[in-house]
């Protein structure tokens, strides 16, 4: 469990209270980010929340994006060999760095 500080933990109450005051439209946003600090384009960012800002487009495939069967046709399985295994463990259990020898 995280324990914060008490200047932490009260930082965020105030934070807190002055979102609240602009949900309620005590004070307006552009006030509400200059007490707390931050620039107006952050604060429209947390009130209108991040995807109704960015474009539709991110977070969603590509229409160009090739199926995986279509890939294993063409470049075979997608699991690794035993050769290549192999391989890749000699790596993990070669020889350590000589800068890393302090903490082993």
């Amino acid at each position: 469990m995280t324990c914060y500080s008490a200047a932490a933990k009260e930082r965020t109450r105030n934070i807190l209270e002055v979102i609240l005051r602009a949900l309620a439209k005590r004070i307006n946003w552009c006030k509400a980010a200059e007490v707390i600090g931050i620039c107006d384009r952050q604060m429209r960012r947390e009130k209108y929340g991040f995807d109704k800002l960015s474009d539709g487009g991110r977070g969603k495939p590509s229409p160009k994006r090739v199926p995986v069967e279509t890939l294993e046709g063409v470049l075979g399985p997608t699991t690794p060999t035993p050769e290549v295994t192999a391989f890749f463990n000699s790596l993990v259990k070669g020889p350590a760095l000589p800068c890393l020898e302090k903490y082993s």
